[in-house]
């Protein structure tokens, strides 16, 4: 997935997949691509960060709900 150029339409991919898919590699191939992402300037909204609290709040994966949480914690 990370070989695909990122752009507001694959961010919102990667969010879909991150919060619907019942793959958690999948997931957390979706989650790393965004940290990438933000990494390079691809900041997210409010209304994403509201979307990952509540993905973290319900995924089973801890591999996901700790990177979730220190994004989440950098934008506190």
């Amino acid at each position: 997935m990370k070989k695909i150029p990122y752009d507001e339409e694959i961010k919102q991919a990667y969010l879909f997949v991150l919060t619907s898919d019942s793959s958690s590699g999948l997931r957390i191939e979706a989650l790393n691509a965004l940290i990438e992402g933000s990494k390079k300037g691809n900041r997210f909204s409010d209304s994403e960060l509201d979307l990952l609290k509540q993905n973290y709040e319900r995924d089973d994966n801890n591999y996901i709900k700790l990177k979730t949480r220190t994004i989440l914690q950098e934008y506190n």
